[in-house]
């Protein structure tokens, strides 16, 4: 038969930080595979660290992946725990990347608009914001540790070469 998905929580550094820990610009990713039929979905996540100077290439310094834990198999899910996994090994200040709107709205929307029963995987993102409140969503000065914008999804060299999106 098929086999059952991963339940348990893994991390594989790819790249891995002195620390352990993750800071400054952080690119984070969900993907799926056979995510039409659920009972043979699978789902995986991934976080990289980007090192650059202004709208430069940036180079990987640091990079984590693992499967998507637990018997629901959704690409938004594992966006969403991609983000979390960001969020778990966070150093701030850390602004994070993704491709995926409804991780940039959520962030958006905060701890009320994300963890009701009415919200889709209510549950993950009230351990995003239990750790976000670890790690601090603002300093002293009340600048922001955590910032979360979208970026375009599926692009090319050329787009940045053309100037149609830029880098950074």
């Amino acid at each position: 038969g098929f086999p059952d998905p991963i339940m348990e929580e893994q991390t594989v550094w790819d790249i891995q930080s002195m620390s352990g820990s993750v800071t400054g610009d952080l690119c984070g990713d969900g993907s799926g595979v056979r995510v039409h039929t659920p009972e043979f979905a699978r789902c995986g996540w991934s976080v990289c660290q980007v090192a650059h100077v202004g709208d430069g290439e940036g180079t990987v310094t640091v990079s984590m992946h693992g499967p998507l834990p637990g018997r629901v198999q959704e690409v938004p899910l594992a966006e969403l725990y991609a983000f979390f996994m960001a969020v778990t090994h966070a150093l701030p200040p850390i602004t994070y990347w993704s491709d995926c709107q409804f991780v940039v709205d959520g962030f958006k929307a905060g701890r009320e608009g994300t963890t009701k029963g009415c919200h889709a995987h209510a549950d993950l993102w009230k351990r995003v914001w239990d750790k976000i409140d670890d790690v601090g969503i603002a300093d002293a000065q009340g600048d922001p540790l955590i910032r979360v914008f979208k970026v375009k999804a599926h692009t090319s060299r050329r787009a940045v070469a053309q100037g149609t999106i830029k880098q950074w």
